[in-house]
């Protein structure tokens, strides 16, 4: 699995139940929480659990898109430089720098998204 998306109140458990349980046994899978019943602290409390975002109901199409998007996005970073998509998700929601993974030969961020894309013919 890449990316889990999942509802703040289910039958069995939570939302941040399951994203807890989901972070801490595959901290490389992104969960973004969701719910109609969305307040601050709630938001918070998914975030101290491992969220990667948290979203709320009525959801907005092109708002969702863009989330599972980024949250993709860290994954596919993760895997090629073969670095932890939790190291990544911690620097982003930290605001700290993402200093080069140590197999990526002195890549940045900026460096990787402004290379050229080769599209087949």
């Amino acid at each position: 699995m890449d990316v889990v998306l999942t509802d703040l109140k289910m039958a069995d458990m939570t939302g941040l139940e399951l994203c807890e349980r989901i972070v801490s046994r595959r901290p490389d899978v992104p969960v973004v929480v969701m719910t109609a019943f969305g307040t601050i602290e709630t938001a918070i409390a998914a975030i101290r659990v491992g969220a990667y975002d948290f979203i709320t109901k009525p959801v907005e199409t092109d708002a969702l898109v863009v989330t599972l998007e980024r949250a993709l996005s860290i994954v596919r970073f993760a895997r090629r430089w073969s670095v932890s998509a939790g190291w990544l998700v911690i620097r982003r929601a930290t605001g700290s720098s993402l200093e080069p993974p140590p197999r990526c030969g002195g890549c940045t961020i900026s460096s990787i998204a402004s290379r050229p894309r080769i599209r087949p013919s």
